[in-house]
């Protein structure tokens, strides 16, 4: 803090581009927000987005949330210019922690000046495919296997590409047993998303992949696993996501807390494999997109742009 304190009081405007909307994020994520917080510097936040846990049973949606982030959250919303959120899930998640002022506007991750004049077309074949890996990969590496496999038969003719968003050896590996193209793309910090130039259709798990390949108005499914995934398949219109969440349950058992050598209880968490069922509904969404020319994505750029006019209104806003 020392080193960057001067150079940011000088600052006319702090700026929380696409905040990060978790539990630690007080300490973690940003840690002089409470610095930010009390001085007089303007502070505009911009698509916010959370990872909310929708896969845990019989708890609400602030329920993880410690009463320290609560409160860094009502403060910054109190102070900020404007607060945007990126999803609807995102925005219920700031009203139920209080908030008054946040709104909705889309992400601005869907924006780029290159492709922002272009239209979703169909008529073109799918030569190129892109699947980006899952978070979480050891839980998920059957659900990423029978995604490739169905994929594979479904455009036989298809190059296939496995995009690794994070430096997880699991999905690696497993592009390796089964010799299947891969591409580190978390190397590159500022062009690694490029490998979604060339690809004709996106399927897979990564939220990045999907903005990436919708942005440049071309083919994409998620999967969802989590409360990121979930933000975009309550937005968007089309059905082009379905959840493949964890099933994490934590009612009905309760052990003594030992390691802090305390009289709190707490939660044995059980964990069931990922319900591979999502990948028979995914390529079933996907077949018939395939038979009927991909026409549901016609004028879908046109929300894209709403999120965008939405997005300029706040950004209007800056000194």
């Amino acid at each position: 803090w020392s080193t960057i304190k001067e150079r940011v009081f000088r600052c006319d405007a702090v700026i929380f581009a696409c905040l990060a909307i978790r539990n630690e994020m007080a300490t973690k994520q940003y840690p002089y927000i409470k610095k930010l917080l009390s001085s007089n510097i303007p502070l505009y936040v911009i698509s916010a987005g959370t990872a909310v846990p929708i896969n845990v049973i019989d708890k609400a949606i602030t329920s993880g949330l410690s009463l320290e982030t609560k409160k860094c959250l009502q403060d910054l919303d109190k102070k900020a210019v404007v607060f945007g959120t990126r999803g609807y899930l995102s925005q219920l998640f700031m009203e139920k922690v209080g908030s008054k002022r946040s709104h909705f506007t889309g992400d601005i991750a869907f924006y780029d000046k290159k492709w922002s004049e272009q239209a979703f077309r169909v008529g073109y074949s799918i030569k190129k495919i892109v699947i980006s890996d899952p978070h979480y990969a050891g839980k998920y590496i059957n659900a990423l296997e029978k995604l490739v496999d169905e994929i594979s038969e479904t455009f036989p003719k298809a190059e296939l590409t496995i995009a690794l968003h994070g430096n997880e050896s699991i999905a690696r590996k497993f592009a390796e047993n089964r010799n299947i193209s891969y591409k580190r793309i978390y190397e590159d910090k500022q062009d690694g998303l490029n490998i979604y130039d060339d690809a004709d259709l996106h399927v897979g798990f990564r939220v990045h992949g999907h903005v990436s390949m919708l942005k440049r108005r071309k083919y994409s499914y998620l999967l969802e696993q989590d409360g990121r995934g979930c933000d975009y398949g309550l937005t968007i219109d089309r059905k082009i996501s379905i959840p493949c969440y964890r099933t994490v349950s934590n009612t009905g058992i309760y052990i003594l807390d030992k390691v802090f050598n305390s009289q709190r209880i707490s939660p044995v968490i059980k964990k069931t494999p990922v319900d591979l069922k999502a990948i028979d509904q995914m390529v079933a969404l996907i077949q018939q997109d395939k038979d009927n020319d991909f026409r549901k994505f016609l004028g879908l750029e046109k929300q894209l742009e709403s999120f965008v006019n939405l997005l300029c209104s706040d950004v209007s806003k800056l000194p």
